[in-house]
């Protein structure tokens, strides 16, 4: 299967051949009207498409919720890829999803042509045409997606929603329900523990007690912009640590070698690295056990905080109101530097050295973390 999310190959195609396509289906399709009656059936088929990231699919959960509030008798299908499926499967209300494989495109519209028609069609992404081929193939009433500034994707909906880069992605979310005619409601992300693919790996997790999880690798594009400096992790490890708190160091496959060194470095005994060992379920059921997760901006903070877990997060490039995890626990630490933020879709800063993370203090954070093991009443913070 294809590794979807920085493959430079599908992003190439995506941003060159992804427009005109869909300027011709729009073109041929020639079904572009308004529609005033987006859900008149009382037991309305929506779909749901989101192909990008754990973070992104996490903050369409409110709307998913908000759906099942106005029409609790309706069918809701999420169209996803394998990238985010393991996200898609934690969340509550979804009556069907569907994975579109980019290895197989041709083979998957066939599949999407195929399908029941929708009421209504919600294109969640705000960037990747094959989010718009995917929801302008699927057979549907209405289709409701994104004007995002030079993106080039918004033919072929029936209504045009414009994607406002001065609001948080779940408000972005929020106005497209509201075009389709449904009331979205006020609440956080949450992920439901426990959905875990069937056959998937078993780990001994650690028992509830006095641990710290550290997220210390970002994702997306321009990740390397979103790095903590090696050197302040491994100093705040060594507070916690001295706090008598046990830390465990998250992260994916490809984290684990440096995720492993850091761990190292802090201390051999008291903190250890877990990365690429847990899946997306089980790191989940890790940092609902902790005291605390301290992260870099990356899906893993929209995790903890959908999770309900108490977290800092550590914003340079990004803006906690554009992107920040979402809960009354969630405690965003900001970079000092001047030009900061300067990403706003994941892959848009002209920046190319990054610096600004390296401004985050490790005072700052370890003042925050010390505050958040103080309300849960154990350990020993100083």
């Amino acid at each position: 299967m294809t590794r979807e999310r920085n493959n430079r190959v599908y992003k190439w195609l995506d941003g060159h051949i992804g427009p005109p396509i869909i300027a011709m289906k729009a073109a041929l399709d020639m079904r572009q009207r308004p529609c005033d009656q987006r859900v008149s059936n009382r037991s309305p088929r929506i779909a749901l498409v989101k192909t990008e990231s754990i973070g992104d699919t996490l903050l369409t959960e409110p709307l998913i919720k908000s759906i099942k509030h106005v029409h609790p008798a309706g069918a809701i299908t999420y169209i996803c890829m394998s990238n985010n499926v393991d996200a898609v499967r934690g969340l509550d209300g979804i009556d069907e999803i569907i994975i579109f494989d980019l290895g197989a495109p041709l083979r998957s519209l066939c599949r999407l042509t195929r399908l029941r028609p929708f009421d209504v069609v919600i294109d969640c992404g705000s960037w990747a045409r094959i989010n718009s081929v995917i929801a302008t193939t699927v057979p549907a009433a209405c289709r409701v997606g994104f004007r995002t500034a030079s993106m080039h994707r918004h033919y072929a909906y029936d209504i045009v929603v414009d994607h406002d880069s001065g609001i948080h992605e779940l408000d972005n979310y929020r106005n497209l329900l509201r075009a389709a005619g449904i009331t979205p409601q006020r609440s956080a992300p949450r992920y439901v523990i426990g959905r875990q693919a069937a056959g998937a790996p078993v780990f001994p997790l650690p028992s509830l007690g006095e641990y710290v999880v550290l997220h210390i690798h970002p994702g997306g594009a321009q990740r390397h912009l979103k790095c903590w400096p090696d050197a302040q992790w491994i100093e705040l490890g060594r507070r916690l640590i001295g706090a008598g708190i046990r830390i465990y160091i998250s992260g994916g496959r490809g984290d684990a070698v440096g995720a492993g060194r850091i761990a190292n470095l802090i201390d051999g005994v008291h903190c250890a690295s877990l990365a690429g060992q847990l899946s997306l379920d089980q790191t989940a059921q890790l940092i609902a056990g902790s005291r605390l997760l301290v992260t870099v901006d990356t899906g893993i903070m929209h995790l903890g905080a959908a999770v309900g877990a108490n977290v800092i997060s550590l914003h340079g490039p990004t803006s906690p109101r554009r992107w920040g995890g979402i809960g009354r626990s969630v405690t965003p630490v900001c970079t000092t530097a001047s030009c900061a933020p300067c990403i706003n879709l994941g892959f848009d800063s002209p920046c190319r050295h990054g610096g600004c993370m390296d401004l985050i203090t490790v005072d700052a954070v370890f003042t925050q973390a010390a505050e958040h093991l103080k309300r849960t009443g154990r350990g020993r913070p100083s």
